[in-house]
């Protein structure tokens, strides 16, 4: 049983990364986003969809070192000023036939 907050968010996307010395450069392919927010219901998730497309699809973003924690390799938590912070993970795909 997995224990839920009523104002979880899921959002799944393909993304391509690059690193430098100053930080991570992200660009997400729009057309993969999916969103899950039960809370919000379907309009809701929408108003999510829109928002998010709008500030990171097809955008590449630039994130700084700084405001970067290795959790769990290769899992990372994002730490934007003003914004909540963004825990990243890569997707376990089971292949259970």
């Amino acid at each position: 049983m997995k224990e839920s907050n009523a104002g979880d968010l899921t959002l799944t996307f393909r993304m391509n990364q690059r690193s430098d010395e100053k930080g991570q450069h992200s660009l997400i392919d729009p057309e993969s986003m999916a969103f899950s927010m039960p809370a919000a219901g379907p309009a809701g998730e929408e108003a999510v969809q829109k928002g998010s497309c709008s500030k990171f699809g097809g955008t590449e973003n630039f994130t700084p070192c700084s405001q970067t924690d290795i959790t769990e390799f290769p899992a990372y938590i994002t730490r934007d000023p003003g914004e909540a912070p963004s825990y990243c993970r890569k997707e376990v795909l089971d292949h259970a036939c």
